[in-house]
């Protein structure tokens, strides 16, 4: 009888402990806030870039003054704001990416369908603004597409990694997809005329080669100059098509790595990620020509 007693006991106890911590945190019924056109103001910017680069540590970004991001370097010396950010654990891309678009730390409930889809609605950048386009993996795009949008659907090209013909190329694949976007006339001359856009550019071989070479490898290191050279032409592309000062960059990652190249837990190198800002919107007060 009491084997039986102390069972209940135990159910009770962990039913209390799931009750507690894998509640929905997200509150309903909240009333959207208005954005500065609908106050009257005109916004800095009408445009935001995001270069999502997943799996780059804030450790490697910022190594060496940023010797090791030299293309990257050239800009944040001149212009915008540059910093940590930081997440929690589980550092995975999808909480990441919830966090980064959606605000806050994804709804604990999700753990029960270890993070495959969303149990509720919530809101982000994408679902938010009139418009947004972008070029990512496809399991990114699964966390965003099937949630409800303001009116204009969301627009996400997306790829596989078997699809693709060599392997660590995903970069490769979305500068190209932005490249042949805008050489079409007819989508330079619509999202001109166009407001509150998003563009997101996620790029995911960072996170694949901390896996396969680990960060501090001469190979890690190799992609790493192709995509931080890569997100320079791809910024200077906007620049010529978006030729009006009112474009917002933002290059951010969902999560760090280890040096063993893994990810998951809340270690420095995982939680701290790099944090840069630029163009329309960011200023800095003294710009230090000797750095």
């Amino acid at each position: 009888m009491w084997k039986v007693q102390a069972l209940v006991v135990h159910i009770l106890l962990m039913g209390s402990v799931l009750s507690t911590y894998f509640q929905p945190t997200i509150l309903p019924n909240l009333e959207p806030q208005k954005t500065m056109r609908d106050l009257g103001f005109k916004p800095p910017a009408d445009r935001l870039v995001v270069f999502l680069t997943d799996g780059l540590r804030a450790a490697t970004f910022l190594a060496r003054n940023g010797s090791d991001v030299p293309d990257l370097r050239d800009i944040f010396r001149k212009q915008g704001r540059i910093g940590i950010s930081r997440t929690c654990a589980p550092t995975k891309t999808r909480p990441g990416h919830i966090a980064i678009f959606g605000g806050f730390y994804e709804d604990p409930t999700a753990a029960l369908v270890n993070f495959r889809y969303n149990p509720s609605n919530f809101d982000t950048v994408f679902n938010r603004s009139r418009n947004t386009i972008g070029w990512a993996h496809r399991n990114v795009v699964k966390i965003f597409i099937r949630l409800p949008h303001g009116g204009a659907p969301m627009r996400f090209k997306s790829y596989m990694e078997a699809e693709l013909p060599e392997k660590l190329t995903c970069d490769k694949w979305t500068f190209e997809k932005v490249q042949k976007f805008f050489k079409k006339g007819a989508n330079v001359r619509e999202f001109r005329n166009l407001k509150s856009v998003v563009f997101f550019v996620y790029l995911g071989d960072m996170d694949i080669a901390a896996h396969r070479f680990k960060p501090l490898s001469k190979r890690f290191h190799k992609k790493l100059q192709y995509t931080q050279r890569g997100i320079q032409t791809t910024y200077e592309l906007f620049e010529r098509v978006f030729n009006d000062s009112r474009t917002a960059y933002l290059m951010t990652s969902d999560h760090g790595t280890t040096n063993e190249g893994s990810h998951g837990g809340g270690s420095t190198h995982e939680v701290e990620t790099p944090l840069f800002m630029w163009g329309a919107g960011v200023t800095r007060e003294v710009v230090d020509s000797e750095a």
